[in-house]
């Protein structure tokens, strides 16, 4: 079948010889058909279960593990955390206030006790002046 000598248009223009593997390819029923057969082929079975995802060397887990399961928490509990209770409580306002700021003050006393512990220790080294500067630390031009 080829051209004759007044055709405008070639009669094979639309025809595609790869167009009847396309269209099989492109069938849906082909494609399911295919896809059952991959599911049932033992070629592509996972022989060991899937453990998390990952491999226990590459931080995979094991979901009978002891610390993989979940806890449930005791109801009662949980409606106690919410109130306030204690020592605290159960003393006056102006008591408390008194308490409190005594805390701050021995926190605030043992924090300037360790910086001096600290300070003490890198003037013993060499690294502090006896003023509390760092020796070298002045900008140099």
């Amino acid at each position: 079948f080829g051209h004759q000598s007044g055709d405008k248009e070639c009669p094979m223009r639309d025809q595609n010889p790869a167009d009847e593997f396309r269209v099989k390819l492109e069938d849906p029923l082909t494609l399911m058909r295919a896809r059952d057969e991959l599911m049932n082929s033992r070629k592509f079975a996972l022989r060991t279960p899937m453990t998390c995802g990952r491999s226990p060397t590459r931080g995979g887990c094991d979901p009978a593990a002891a610390n993989q399961q979940m806890l449930v928490d005791d109801p009662q509990v949980e409606l106690e955390a919410g109130r306030p209770s204690g020592i605290l409580d159960s003393l006056p306002r102006s008591e408390r206030k008194r308490l409190i700021k005594e805390y701050r003050a021995q926190e605030k006393a043992s924090k300037k006790a360790k910086i001096k512990a600290a300070e003490d220790y890198l003037r013993s080294q060499g690294v502090l002046s006896s003023k509390g500067k760092e020796k070298g630390s002045k900008k140099q031009r």
